[in-house]
């Protein structure tokens, strides 16, 4: 899924290919070990600061209605001057029922992200993406 608000898009990836993975190589040039590391799972939450783009790895948590119980999933973001780029592995209610709204395009279990106004916000840090 791909939305463009103004000069800012959004691309969704949903269970990525590596079809996926090289148009993201030929679009943005990214990272190939970041490339790499979208195809499945991290095994940990982190944010990477590249010279061009941010990289982060968020687990949040998801009730799992079979099982009756919570349990973790992933989403990573890619954010550039003008793209935000998020890729996860299954459906993920947040981002299903999402609706664009500035101030912040996604804001879920205290991270925030808004590419309108270049701010990343984890609990009540804000970092500034120039």
């Amino acid at each position: 899924m791909t939305i463009i608000k103004g000069k800012t898009t959004w691309v969704d990836v949903q269970k990525p290919n590596k079809k996926d993975i090289e148009y993201l190589r030929k679009t943005y040039k990214f990272h190939p070990i970041i490339l790499d590391e979208l195809l499945q799972p991290s095994a940990r939450a982190r944010v990477e600061r590249y010279d061009n783009y941010l990289f982060m790895v968020y687990h949040l948590p998801v009730y799992d209605h079979a099982q009756k119980t919570s349990r973790r999933a992933e989403i990573d973001v890619l954010i550039t001057r003008d793209t935000l780029i998020t890729v996860h592995y299954e459906n993920l209610e947040p981002i299903e029922s999402l609706s664009i709204s500035p101030p912040f395009l996604l804001e879920y279990h205290g991270i925030a992200i808004s590419p309108l106004t270049r701010q990343v916000r984890l609990g009540r840090k804000s970092l500034n993406l120039i």
